[in-house]
């Protein structure tokens, strides 16, 4: 019922509600995003909006609601947790699991984390609080949005008709693009050990 609720309201709301409930999202609320996603697209097939303007709508409101998790954890650091609604997802467990990928593999750990909804706020609140440099939280974090964003939106734009047995199918969407993000950074991390070893027998 909650969905169909939400699906309900996000129809009539249009570039706003769909704003509105990205933005929640992004602040750390429990509202996925994959049904605002699939439902901007379905909005435009019905020409109660138009693609050209909700791609950028969305992809703006979910950037913004990053934002504000990295702003929050560079503001209070490791007090994250006590942080009240906030606090019931960015626990410390995941806070501490984000802080060890941070160590090494922080670019690739921001990209692969918009695409893991358990652990993304987490990522983003502990790219904060580690004084991650805001351009590179935008780069990698924007890079990933590019990618899975538009996505949703053209799976909810082409499956119009089946928007229901879609919906149902989100995790397989999910799916293939946490595939498609490790290939990428897969073949990242084969590029730079190459050049890596290139560089060493030219030497």
């Amino acid at each position: 019922m909650a969905g169909i609720d939400l699906t309900n309201f996000l129809m009539h709301g249009s570039y706003i509600g769909i704003a509105a409930v990205l933005l929640a999202s992004g602040f750390g609320l429990p509202l996925p995003e994959d049904i605002p996603l699939l439902v901007a697209g379905l909005l435009c097939y019905h020409e109660k909006a138009y693609l050209p303007i909700m791609l950028p709508v969305v992809f703006i409101s979910i950037m913004l609601g990053d934002g504000v998790m990295f702003y929050i954890g560079r503001r209070y650091g490791g007090n994250v947790p006590k942080i009240p609604i906030i606090g019931r997802y960015a626990t410390k467990k995941r806070m501490e699991w984000a802080q060890v990928h941070f160590s090494e593999h922080s670019g690739k750990t921001l990209f692969i984390a918009r695409f893991l909804p358990g652990v993304r706020a987490a990522c983003f609140l502990t790219a904060g609080a580690l004084h991650t440099p805001y351009w590179k939280f935008l780069l990698f974090d924007g890079m990933a949005g590019l990618l899975s964003i538009p996505l949703w939106v053209m799976a909810g734009y082409f499956g119009a008709q089946q928007f229901e047995e879609i919906r149902k199918a989100a995790m397989w969407v999910q799916i293939v693009t946490v595939a498609i993000a490790i290939v990428l950074v897969g073949g990242f991390i084969v590029w730079k050990v190459v050049r890596k070893r290139n560089a060493d027998s030219n030497q």
